[in-house]
């Protein structure tokens, strides 16, 4: 279905007002200036200059009507649309995917050596167990855990007045 089937029905509009307008003009050709006048009890002289600029106009809008009746049509936008679409849909698309898939493989390859090598480089120092002795952990030392206490106050200080409500 064409969807610029009104212009074919606009098409139809503008023939039919030239024919309106050349049937006028012909009748006066016909018939004589002096005739037309005496029946019509006036001079149509300034009717006759009117209706030859409305068929100017209206020979203009339906050329113009024709040549875009000839640019919408089924045959001349097909293979433009073919021409934009599927060169990208079919071509472009799957060299993209292609190209996107390619970046992944390599961004999680060098991603994982990355995280390999970061856990290689630092070595982590155990203690050697012995049965019978405890060990330390970083929660039984009281050590570093007053300073990061005191430093913590010392921050939240900054929020709270003494009475612990908001400043």
């Amino acid at each position: 279905e064409n969807p610029f089937d009104f212009l074919e029905e606009d098409m139809d509009n503008v023939v039919a007002a030239l024919a309106s307008a050349s049937a006028v003009e012909s009748y006066v050709n016909e018939m004589g200036l002096d005739v037309v006048n005496s029946m019509c009890g006036a001079d149509i002289r300034p009717l006759l200059k009117t209706t030859q600029k409305l068929t100017e106009a209206l020979n203009t809008v339906r050329d113009g009507l024709r040549r875009s009746i000839d640019v919408t049509t089924c045959q001349s936008v097909r293979p433009l649309y073919r021409r934009v679409f599927w060169g990208p849909t079919c071509n472009e698309s799957v060299r993209g995917l292609t190209n996107i898939f390619a970046c992944l493989v390599a961004i999680c390859i060098f991603g994982m050596t990355q995280i390999t090598v970061r856990a290689a480089l630092y070595s982590r120092d155990c203690p050697e167990y012995s049965e019978g002795a405890e060990l330390e952990t970083d929660e039984d030392s009281s050590e570093d855990a007053k300073p990061e206490e005191e430093e913590y106050r010392e921050y939240m200080s900054r929020f709270y007045d003494d009475s612990g409500k908001w400043k």
